[in-house]
């Protein structure tokens, strides 16, 4: 979470225009997350009890580690795999190592819109892991889900 945050400051630091009617070094902005949850077949989560190891889970997107999982600091998304998004308008690959021998494939259909201080928004418009279209819910605003059943 610190490399997010670190790339994060360091984006809206280039990115702020002085022709900008806001102050843009006095705004934060909180990285666009997207979350996944992996349970069984009975609904069970699937880092919870402990099939995949949280340490170990790695996201990635054109190489660059944009993700991980969520720990029990994290009361409302606790045993969740958690990404940034990034990308462009369309279709975008992120790569998900659940452990040295597992990796998962999601594609992210998103729309891009310019946002304040030259910051985008990012909208996942449809997802599809491993293959397998998937249902895109909002838990909170402005944030989203998908449940992988594996």
């Amino acid at each position: 979470m610190k490399k997010i945050s670190l790339l994060l400051c360091l984006f809206l630091f280039i990115s702020c225009d002085n022709s900008d009617d806001l102050d843009c070094a006095l705004i934060s902005f909180a990285p666009q997350l997207f979350f996944i949850e992996l349970v069984d077949d009975q609904g069970n989560n699937l880092i919870e009890n402990g099939t995949y190891v949280r340490e170990d889970i790695e996201v990635f997107f054109n190489d660059f580690n944009v993700g991980g999982a969520t720990g029990p600091e994290d009361t409302s998304f606790e045993n969740l795999i958690f990404l940034t998004l990034m990308g462009e308008s369309g279709d975008n690959e992120f790569r998900i190592e659940l452990s040295d021998t597992e990796t998962d494939i999601l594609n992210l259909n998103l729309t891009v819109e310019p946002g304040i201080c030259g910051v985008s928004i990012f909208t996942a418009v449809s997802a599809t892991y491993n293959g397998e279209v998937q249902n895109i819910e909002e838990i909170v605003i402005e944030l989203q889900k998908i449940t992988v059943i594996k």
